[in-house]
């Protein structure tokens, strides 16, 4: 009896569990290929922060704002291309306008990587004097 409450308990789970296994093969591409975009982001993002705050808070002065991207970003052509964003940071939000980029502290920058072809993938950071 208890064979065969198993057997109708394999017979009754087993077409979720294939159902299951065919969807993340399915998905498993594309999963790579988030993972190299992040990666892309992620060593961006990391060598830019780690340059010399001179360096950046230049790059950002001449950039004028977040919305133009900088020296730093990938060439043209790259891909996936990373444009990277540089712009000075209100972080205690003194002017309690709710605008980080406004009423700036000074030697405080943030940094956004962007991954051109899919503008929804950001890492950001902060980088201090």
């Amino acid at each position: 009896m208890e064979l065969l409450i198993a057997a109708l308990f394999i017979a009754m789970t087993l077409p979720a569990a294939l159902d299951a296994l065919q969807l993340s093969v399915r998905h498993a591409d594309g999963a790579l290929i988030d993972e190299a975009y992040y990666w892309a982001l992620s060593s961006k993002l990391e060598s830019v922060a780690a340059q010399p705050f001179s360096d950046l808070n230049s790059a950002a002065v001449a950039a004028g704002s977040i919305n133009t991207s900088t020296g730093y970003s990938d060439a043209a052509g790259a891909a996936p291309r990373v444009l990277v964003y540089l712009a000075a940071y209100d972080g205690d939000n003194a002017d309690a306008d709710d605008d980080p980029f406004t009423g700036v502290d000074s030697g405080l920058l943030m940094v956004r990587a962007v991954l051109e072809q899919n503008s929804a993938l950001v890492l950001e950071t902060l980088v201090t004097q």
